[in-house]
């Protein structure tokens, strides 16, 4: 018999979804956007206590899954990370005059990663991904309704979405129409089976790469990264510190799903396709990244960087690979979260450097957590950025893939430079007679950045070791026990 208590974490966002859509729908409630903040921050408390109970059970007992769906280790795990994220949100917005659509919005999206992370076929990943993607879609142009960049941010957002989707449809329709199947343990047994055709194997690659193309768009990777500097720069700091969390985790869980169970089969060809997308987006993050005055559009080119990082251990089909994709991605999240919540206290708007200049006199504490934000993200010693990054090198260096490694490690020296520079502006320059930073009143972004900041210090002691380890458990739980076949273009049989 099915248990509907595996569902509860999806349940919950979904029941109060659909009752703030009604309220929402005849104007009850439109006008208090708090209550819908507060109702919805207790209800992530109560999903992050059913959740933590549902991680040990997954821990202990084997996958219960649904039709489309498995709750596992990973599910459960991923899911108290994204509730708990999300909680953090509302905290830092509880302030901010949203109306209650942007609520309903990012709760919509919340529903998406939820199914994203347990998805257990094709299509119900799909559903997950575009009920995320539509959601925030018009989160971001409800957010800069009165500023027209926001709104061109979120058209370009939106098209290259579409054309991201719809690559990735036809990639399912390429495994669809060679297997007949959708689910990820029937395509796993499949394309496992020894005496599979040649051209079924390349038709299925094809199809496999053209779904990771939607991977690529909502990571902000190369060559699907256009959109990344225009809402960075256009969106409210608020909205980005958003972007630049939740979502990224949700995709790498996910991703880290499809390539440890169907597409493992197929890991020679694909791991080579994601080693070229990571060394172009480590490396045109970091150069792009020079170039930058706005210091929304530099931490967007960072982002593509950080993202070259993680599908650089994912392309390693290891748990030691995998498992630092996922330890990589949070503190990569929380580090957003943080980042961007002193940043409101700056200032909701875009600042250039300039702006920056004297930070440190008004408002010393921000600088100083601002700097330890941006040395963590540079991979500095004794931050949690430094270890993750250190993980990921090994992995890839234990399977003897030296050029993506040459690339990551230029890549991160060069992006060492704008990090640096913008502490520089922060702390050593003196602001200019025409520029001059206003301290915005954001009272929950500092108990938010104490939080974010000792995570970042004390990481290499303690929850580092231990987030390695249960990260890859996590992911060789998933991985299969047999190695993966040579590539589908160098076929392991001809045909007597």
């Amino acid at each position: 018999m099915l248990s509907f208590l595996p569902l509860s974490p999806a349940l919950s966002p979904m029941i109060l979804a659909t009752a703030l859509l009604f309220f929402v729908g005849y104007g009850a409630v439109r006008s208090r956007a708090t209550y819908g903040s507060v109702a919805f921050l207790a209800l992530l408390a109560l999903v992050i206590v059913m959740d933590a109970a549902g991680l040990s059970f997954a821990m202990n007992l084997s996958p219960d899954r649904w039709p489309s769906l498995v709750f596992d280790g990973l599910s459960s795990a991923a899911t108290l990370a994204l509730c708990g994220m999300m909680a953090a949100f509302f905290v830092l917005t509880l302030g901010l005059a949203w109306p209650l659509e942007a609520a309903l919005l990012v709760l919509f999206a919340l529903l998406g990663m939820l199914l994203m992370v347990s998805a257990d076929s094709l299509m119900m990943f799909y559903m997950g991904l575009e009920m995320q993607s539509l959601a925030l879609y018009v989160f971001i142009a409800l957010q800069g309704r009165q500023d027209p960049p926001a709104i061109e941010a979120a058209l370009k957002y939106f098209i290259l979405g579409a054309l991201a989707s719809g690559l990735m449809l036809l990639g399912m329709s390429f495994l669809y129409g060679q297997w007949g199947v959708l689910g990820y343990g029937d395509l796993l047994a499949l394309l496992t089976n020894p005496e599979l055709p040649p051209s079924a194997l390349l038709w299925s690659t094809l199809g496999a790469g053209l779904v990771l193309v939607g991977f690529l768009f909502k990571l902000s990777l190369v060559p699907f990264h256009m959109w990344t500097p225009d809402v960075y720069q256009a969106a409210p700091s608020s909205v980005v510190a958003f972007l630049g969390s939740l979502p990224k985790v949700a995709a790498t869980v996910a991703l880290v799903r499809l390539l440890a169970g169907p597409f493992y089969p197929l890991m020679p060809d694909l791991g080579d396709l994601l080693r070229v997308v990571a060394a172009l987006s480590l490396l045109w993050g970091a150069l792009a990244g020079l170039r930058q005055s706005s210091l929304r559009r530099l931490m967007a080119y960072s982002t593509i960087a950080q993202m070259g990082f993680v599908v650089m251990a994912l392309s390693v089909p290891t748990a030691e690979g995998m498992g630092a994709a996922l330890v990589y991605v949070v503190v990569y999240a929380v580090t957003s979260l943080g980042f961007f919540a002193l940043l409101m206290r700056v200032s909701d708007a875009d600042l250039s450097l300039n702006d920056m200049a004297g930070l440190v006199k008004t408002s010393p504490v921000t600088a100083y957590w601002l700097a330890v934000f941006l040395l963590s993200l540079a991979g500095m010693p004794f931050f949690a950025g430094f270890f993750t990054k250190l993980s990921v090198f090994q992995a890839v260096l234990a399977q003897q893939h030296y050029a993506v490694v040459f690339a990551a490690a230029f890549s991160s020296v060069v992006a060492m430079y704008y990090y640096l520079r913008v502490i520089k502006v922060m702390i050593f320059d003196d602001a200019a007679t025409d520029h001059g930073v206003v301290m915005g009143n954001h009272g929950a972004s500092l108990p938010l950045a104490v939080v974010a900041v000792l995570f970042l210090c004390v990481f290499f002691i303690a929850p580092g070791p231990q987030m390695t380890t249960f990260a890859q458990k996590l992911a060789g739980d998933l991985l299969p026990q047999t190695a993966p076949p040579t590539p589908a273009m160098k076929p392991p049989f001809e045909k007597e």
